[in-house]
């Protein structure tokens, strides 16, 4: 019934967020500033809190291969994806490679996966996304530039400052020394993260408001890649990985590498002169689409004892 409640509240919030945007209760200019709060608060506070539930032997045993696992993956795709679309117009590649190997795990996977899922597996989300996004301006941000960055020292701010990437490096130092936080800052850091969903919901449904629920249905590549990212690659992801990692591991980071299509493939996008039409389209289908297969998928797992 937990669970339940839960997936009725994930969609729920959703609808709050795509009615207060559509009746315009949520002023418009509150979908540019939500992904800010969220990044530079919110998801921090919920990295710190999840880092203190869990042991070193999680962090040890867990932590790493799914780190490197997420590292492997990500590359193998980035270099796959490169191949793949080698013949597509220049202005559309980088978005297709971005769209291919990077998910929209901040606002989409770890808001339904909260829903579900204890601290271990939430350990596990929060490693994946913290890999990608380094990744993120490693191998795909001078893709969209072309030749590469221009100015490497605000490549490496823009990296080593992310409070997200200093709130998991504070976590696994406080994990591996066994400290825990004074109540009070405990208490702050617990009621800040439990914000993450909703306030997350809530933005995706402002978002879908904004670019229109069923813009997408005409746009045939974004229909294929939709299917491709949520229903083929899974199977290939777990199909590998069920050598290396236990099997509710490899199933989650499947669950992970569905994710949709990324809110930095819209940004970047319109900042680089891309193909916007598609990202927009490409973010908004796989979403839908993502929320209906993994949605049901995590609640038949869970109940199964799977997850």
């Amino acid at each position: 019934m937990e669970q339940i409640n839960g997936l009725i509240f994930f969609f729920l919030t959703i609808f709050i967020g795509y009615f207060a945007a559509k009746s315009r209760l949520l002023p418009v200019e509150a979908a540019d500033v939500l992904p800010a709060v969220l990044i530079n608060i919110c998801y921090p506070a919920m990295i710190l809190d999840t880092f203190t539930h869990i042991d070193t032997d999680a962090l040890l045993h867990t932590g790493l291969p799914v780190a490197l696992a997420t590292l492997g993956v990500t590359v193998v795709l980035f270099f796959a994806s490169l191949w793949m679309f080698r013949r597509q117009p220049a202005r559309r590649k980088p978005l297709l490679c971005i769209m291919t190997g990077i998910g929209n795990t901040s606002y989409v996977a770890i808001p339904l996966l909260s829903v579900f899922l204890g601290a271990e597996g939430m350990f596990i989300a929060i490693i994946n996304s913290a890999v990608q996004d380094i990744l993120i301006w490693t191998l795909y941000h001078p893709l969209f530039l072309g030749a590469g960055t221009k100015d490497k020292k605000e490549l490496l701010r823009k990296i080593f400052t992310s409070p997200c990437l200093l709130a998991a490096v504070a976590g696994v130092v406080l994990a591996a020394c066994r400290v825990t936080l004074p109540s009070f800052l405990q208490t702050t850091v617990s009621r800040l993260s439990d914000t993450t969903a909703p306030v997350a919901l809530l933005f995706l449904g402002a978002l879908i408001c904004r670019h229109g629920l069923l813009s997408w249905r005409r746009d045939r590549l974004a229909m294929v890649y939709a299917l491709a990212k949520v229903l083929v690659l899974p199977p290939v992801i777990y199909a590998v990985l069920q050598f290396f990692l236990p099997a509710s591991t490899t199933l989650l980071l499947a669950v992970l590498f569905a994710s949709p299509a990324p809110l930095t493939a819209v940004v970047w996008s319109k900042m680089y002169d891309s193909d916007e039409r598609l990202a927009v389209n490409g973010c908004i289908s796989s979403t839908l689409l993502y929320l209906a297969v993994a949605g049901g998928a995590l609640y038949l797992f869970s109940q199964y004892g799977l997850l």
